[in-house]
């Protein structure tokens, strides 16, 4: 009986350690690359965060950037505006940051992206998840996007999805196109840690077999 305890606790150390694994897990924020852009005829300008990844709100002529991150969720909502006559003005909302994982986490992300062409413009506004720092189309894992030459479109954000151990770029824009266009998003995202793998049901099945047998003599 005393072998089997002995056997029990050599069982039981690495399922701990295991466990222990999964749960000091972290996400890590990298870069914070919010931003809100003004261009046109009377000069540009660009607002950012007073600190990385300090919740944000910004409104400017009837346009905005509402966001928040954390380790464990993020929401953002944002618009833009696109005029030319006399004068030209652009403006773009830009949710933007990269993060690290350490284990693997469940990314899910909800909203939707939209656009409105109003005269002779293009209502432009996207969402996307990269893997790796960078903006290039062989690392995109997911995109949703809208490019409205006429009227009124928007398009679901909706992804779920298992990420591995690395680096992420989660980056929504609305980026309306002159003469006279608006666009916008709301999106929202959760991570959560993957429950530990097949092989921790092994070893309870293990521990839970030897107790029987234990008992048995």
């Amino acid at each position: 009986m005393r072998n089997i305890k002995l056997l029990l606790v050599g069982l039981s150390v690495p399922l701990n350690i295991c466990m222990a694994s999964i749960a000091s897990a972290d996400v890590l924020l990298l870069n914070d690359y919010r931003s809100y852009e003004i261009d046109g005829s009377g000069g540009s300008t660009l607002y950012t965060p007073s600190s990385a990844f300090a919740d944000w709100e910004l409104g400017y002529q009837g346009n905005n950037q509402a966001s928040s991150i954390s380790e464990a969720a993020f929401s953002a909502s944002g618009s833009g505006s696109a005029y030319s006559d006399y004068s030209w003005s652009e403006s773009q909302s830009i949710f933007d940051f990269t993060f690290e994982l350490t284990s693997h986490y469940e990314l899910t992300v909800n909203g939707l992206v939209w656009g409105q062409e109003d005269q002779y413009g293009v209502g432009n506004a996207s969402s996307s998840l990269y893997q790796g720092e960078q903006i290039v189309s062989n690392s995109l894992l997911y995109n949703q996007a809208v490019s409205t030459g006429y009227g009124y479109e928007e398009a679901i954000v909706n992804y779920t999805g298992i990420l591995d151990p690395g680096v992420y770029r989660f980056r929504t824009i609305a980026n309306p196109w002159t003469m006279v266009a608006s666009s916008g998003f709301e999106v929202t995202g959760t991570l959560t840690p993957v429950p530990i793998p097949a092989a921790g049901w092994l070893f309870g099945a293990a521990l839970a077999g030897l107790t029987a047998v234990g008992r048995r003599r």
